[in-house]
């Protein structure tokens, strides 16, 4: 009989991949994964490997959980090892959002993953829960990739700033004073969007390296100064 396998690829950047998961990636005879698996991680797939999409999205699903669970014992059964990469996935702490505001605290901190549907109703529940509309925040859009954003804003306006930055799912965010000790933070009250292109100079992961005389970033006050 064969063997099935659950590997989960982390934010998605490869480097976050333990050795396991690349060895299994390199030698499992079919792969189901799903789109919050990125594209640099897929590359690590072996090119014979039977490649199945099961993702999901808000609203449509390729195939339910049944479905995958029938996939995978279906290949397993015919002697198959099989692997099923697995991308972001909720955080299972708090099945609502009012009870994951009423956890909240003022001076705590706290971090929602795959929550972008639920945003504008989670930052009007935490704010009725006596959490400062003022309270730093920051929502992180393909966070660890060459195509990672991210939009700073006061509790009470990051709802809309995360839909006029139009970001998209996987997207993550983290409310609390521990936001404004980021160099991206722009001040208190004040909102930015911020590209790969800064993230990755200031952080040292970039493919464009900025030098300290770039406008658009004021490194001594470690704020983003957008210039366009």
């Amino acid at each position: 009989k064969g063997r099935v396998y659950l590997v989960g690829t982390g934010p998605g950047d490869p480097g976050y991949l333990t050795l396991r998961a690349v060895e299994l990636m390199q030698s499992a005879d079919v792969i189901l994964y799903d789109r919050l698996v990125s594209n640099e991680i897929l590359e690590y797939v072996h090119d014979a490997a039977i490649m199945i999409y099961v993702g999901k999205q808000k609203g449509y699903h390729t195939r339910s959980q049944d479905e995958i669970h029938e996939l995978l014992l279906q290949f397993a059964g015919q002697g198959a090892t099989v692997l099923r990469l697995k991308g972001h996935s909720r955080d299972g702490g708090f099945d609502t959002t009012a009870e994951l505001a009423a956890h909240a605290k003022q001076n705590s901190t706290l971090v929602v993953y795959m929550g972008l549907g639920a945003l504008p109703t989670l930052t009007a529940t935490l704010q009725d829960q006596g959490i400062k509309p003022l309270t730093p925040a920051v929502a992180i859009m393909k966070g660890t990739t060459a195509d990672q954003r991210a939009v700073f804003a006061p509790l009470g306006e990051l709802a809309e700033a995360v839909e006029d930055a139009g970001l998209k799912s996987p997207t993550l965010m983290m409310i609390g004073e521990v936001v404004s000790l980021s160099p991206l933070y722009p001040g208190d009250g004040a909102r930015a969007d911020v590209d790969s292109h800064t993230i990755n100079a200031i952080f040292g992961k970039g493919f464009t390296p900025l030098s300290s005389e770039d406008p658009s970033i004021d490194l001594e006050q470690g704020t983003e100064r957008l210039s366009k």
